[in-house]
């Protein structure tokens, strides 16, 4: 058994907190994941067991409210991959019970230099 899925969601999930370091209100939000995955497997009867393999990608963006009234904005897209393993059962002819347990492996936000990758912009 083979196959491919994909999947895309816009989370907008993140944190807001005041930085005396920037003398700014920070924002760092995830702004969408994805994933491009294939799949294969081998199935008894019922049952299907199946590995998991492909390519991910988040959506970040960095915001910095300062309090002179500049906004400073910084993007990014991150690169990784995914594998995992899954599992699947038939229970009858229209109901099965399925688990996937997958691992993403994207690349780490705070490298060396976070601005490094980033485009950003400055605006009153």
């Amino acid at each position: 058994m083979g196959g491919i899925q994909g999947d895309y969601d816009w989370i907008n999930a993140g944190f807001e907190r005041n930085s005396v370091f920037f003398y700014a209100m920070t924002s760092l939000r995830a702004k969408s994941v994805a994933s491009l995955t294939g799949r294969i497997g081998y199935s008894w009867d019922r049952f299907l067991g199946y590995v998991k393999f492909g390519g991910a990608w988040e959506r970040d963006e960095l915001t910095l409210n300062f309090f002179n009234g500049f906004v400073a904005t910084a993007s990014d897209t991150r690169i990784g991959w995914t594998i995992g393993i899954g599992a699947e059962c038939a229970l009858n002819a229209r109901a099965r019970l399925a688990s996937t347990t997958l691992a993403d492996l994207l690349t780490p936000l705070l490298v060396a230099n976070p601005f490094s990758a980033m485009r950003a912009s400055l605006r009153r």
